[in-house]
């Protein structure tokens, strides 16, 4: 489709070329679209960003667990305000994590949805056998989501940072999308 403008004979108006016009009354065929073709170095470059940036599905979770969550953010363990001045502010490796977030049905202690990794620091709370069996269920049902959780007791935490550093090191490695 010629237009009759400005455009001189031989040249083609932007809607050949792929562009799309607002407010036309024009339906489009099936084949035919807003796609655009362009063999330029940057629109490639640019296409490949986008299939890098290729999110992770979110994971819906319960409303009334922000509530929740925000008031664990508030009130914190000794733990996880150690923990958490090497996890904030992309620390490890550039990767967001998340204090407390609702994933599914469940509060997670520290959350990259980048990786879909876990952390969670168990206290004393955590070591009776019914806690031992709400974590198995907990972690499998968040497993099946594709979350990767990782464990570590609050004491751990405060007698050998460095080797629970170096195993949330370690895994962001290994899930760090290659590229």
């Amino acid at each position: 489709m010629k237009l009759k403008s400005s455009i001189g004979q031989g040249q083609t108006s932007p809607l050949e070329r792929g562009y799309v016009r607002r407010n036309t009354q024009r339906v489009l065929e099936p084949n035919e679209g807003c796609v655009r073709k362009h063999s330029s170095k940057s629109h490639q470059k640019h296409n490949l960003k986008l299939k890098k940036k290729m999110r992770r599905p979110i994971i819906p979770y319960h409303p009334h667990l922000v509530e929740k969550a925000r008031f664990l953010r508030k009130n914190s363990t000794k733990s996880e305000i150690l923990l958490w001045k090497y996890l904030k502010g992309k620390q490890m490796y550039g990767f967001d994590f998340h204090r407390q977030r609702p994933v599914d049905r469940y509060i997670i202690d520290f959350f990259c949805c980048e990786l879909y990794l876990g952390i969670e620091l168990d206290g004393y709370s955590h070591f009776t056998e019914e806690a031992s069996r709400r974590d198995l269920v907990r972690q499998e049902c968040l497993s099946d989501l594709g979350v990767q959780l990782l464990r570590f007791d609050d004491r751990e935490v405060f007698r050998n940072l460095d080797s629970v550093l170096c195993t949330i090191e370690n895994t962001v490695l290994q899930l760090k999308p290659k590229g």
